[in-house]
């Protein structure tokens, strides 16, 4: 009956970690909307929105270090609770992402874009596409689903230079842009890392499905 008890707290606690998932997720899409639109109340929002993220890292911290001292687990079900604790930590990293790009928001209030954004949010939907698919592979313990997300954020690494690039040559042609093209490069390079921590939940998630190590050892 204890293991049983056990076991379904581990359920829960990775439901908790879905749903930060999903107030993380909120946090990068709303910010890039606040961006297109250069609404400074919605960026507000979002700003604002970040103390949920903050709350569910600290009571899902706070119970996973609970289940491992009360219960003192072993193989599969300490590297669940390992990876748990790791994951929360990127997905609270992307929510702060979603707070930094709010925050070129209210950097940029009373400006106007030098023009009609595109890259931007195709970036955004791609690297949200990655988070998606590595949350859905740490649900459903997917070590196979979980493999396929660090190749395919290689797409947003180019994306990333694509704007690098255009918005440099803006910044030469027309240094009046430099003020809304240094944004676009810091909400560019916030997109990219959104990408790079899906691609570390994707590491953990087989870690605690194969107890395999990181697939790349030259990511910090």
């Amino acid at each position: 009956m204890m293991e049983r008890t056990f076991h379904k707290d581990i359920e829960d606690l990775g439901a908790r970690v879905v749903r930060m998932a999903e107030l993380s997720r909120k946090s990068v899409f709303d910010g890039v909307e606040a961006f297109a639109a250069l609404d400074a109340e919605a960026a507000r929002r979002v700003i604002a929105f970040n103390q949920e993220i903050n709350k569910a890292d600290v009571g899902i911290e706070a119970r996973a270090l609970d289940l491992i001292a009360l219960h003192q687990p072993m193989a599969k079900d300490l590297r669940a609770l390992g990876a748990s604790l790791k994951i929360i930590t990127y997905l609270d990293r992307i929510g702060r992402y979603g707070y930094d790009i709010a925050k070129a928001t209210l950097a940029l209030e009373g400006k106007s874009h030098v023009r009609r954004l595109v890259g931007i949010p195709i970036m955004r939907d791609k690297a949200l596409a990655l988070l998606d698919k590595s949350v859905d592979a740490f649900r459903g313990r997917d070590a196979a689903k979980a493999r396929e997300v660090q190749p395919a954020d290689d797409e947003v690494d180019a994306l990333y230079e694509q704007i690098f690039r255009e918005c440099l040559t803006y910044m030469i042609e027309e240094p009046r842009t430099i003020t809304q093209c240094t944004q676009y490069i810091l909400v560019a390079r916030h997109l990219e890392r959104v990408g790079d921590n899906a691609g570390k939940i994707a590491e953990k998630t087989i870690y605690m499905v194969t107890g395999e190590r990181r697939l790349d050892p030259s990511v910090a």
